[in-house]
């Protein structure tokens, strides 16, 4: 039985009887004391309790079974027993029922070999080694939490199938060199566009209105575009700012402590390693 696995243990108590079904319910024990998991009726023939007859005996019955898990490895003896009622008297299991536990399960080996990495800009690799223990098998996804100080590395997550005793999972830790980043724009560059914008709509406006009252909105639009002209002149002189451009500087030199987390269903182990930026 793995560890953590549930299971179900089933007990009955009868008689050869014609009379009455027995009452009440039986009591399963783990190593002489309650079991943690629940104990209810078991259906026996259909029903938890009642008389069952062939062409040869006819008995009574009551049934229970137990559903529980055991977390932690080692041998445990069920026993079963039923305290009678006014009709029948009381009995117990013969001989007890062993289980075996085992720990099914992984570990991560220690210690993680830490890594070293000879610039900003360079990746790294990090070989986690992981083991099952009593046959464990099946997919683990591995993660790297980086120090929030590690800015702009990244560790992505990889999943290593353990089908055999041991299995090495990859880590790929990529840092980021010092680089450029964008440069100033010059301020009132959308000026010329907009106001060619604005004339070229005059002229529309001018167009679409007829006969004797052209002359009165061509002076107001000729108002309109000298006034937008002259502010044009006075304006483009404040404008511009500075160029030039910043230096990201990238991930930081220096050593941090990574932790990594792999997991599998339920199972979850953790470690760590560290990481020397040069």
């Amino acid at each position: 039985m793995d560890s953590g696995q549930s299971f179900q243990l089933n007990a009955s108590a009868f008689a050869f009887s014609v009379q009455q079904a027995p009452s009440g319910a039986i009591a399963i024990l783990q190593n002489g004391v309650a079991p943690s998991g629940t104990n209810q009726p078991f259906s026996l023939n259909g029903s938890y309790s009642g008389n069952y007859s062939t062409a040869t005996f006819n008995f009574a019955y009551v049934a229970d079974t137990l559903t529980t898990s055991i977390d932690t490895p080692g041998t445990y003896n069920f026993t079963a027993s039923y305290p009678g009622d006014a009709y029948y008297t009381g009995s117990q299991s013969m001989s007890p029922l062993t289980i075996t536990v085992v720990d099914t399960t992984f570990n991560i080996a220690s210690p993680i070999p830490n890594v070293t990495i000879s610039a900003p800009g360079i990746s790294g690799m990090a070989t986690v080694t992981l083991v099952g223990t009593d046959n464990f098998f099946g997919p683990v996804n591995v993660t790297c939490a980086l120090p929030a100080a590690m800015t702009e590395a990244t560790c992505p997550m990889t999943t290593a199938n353990l089908t055999g005793p041991m299995v090495t999972a990859p880590l790929t830790i990529t840092t980021t060199a010092p680089h450029p980043i964008g440069e100033a724009k010059t301020a009132n560059t959308g000026i010329g566009i907009g106001l060619y914008g604005a004339g070229m709509l005059a002229g529309v406006l001018l167009i679409a209105i007829p006969g004797a009252r052209r002359r009165r909105v061509a002076l107001v639009c000729g108002m309109i575009l000298c006034s937008i002209s002259i502010g044009s002149c006075g304006g483009g002189s404040g404008g511009g700012g500075g160029g030039g451009s910043h230096t990201d500087p990238g991930t930081p030199t220096g050593t941090y402590m990574v932790t990594v987390t792999a997991t599998s269903s339920n199972i979850t182990r953790t470690g760590t390693f560290s990481v020397t930026v040069q």
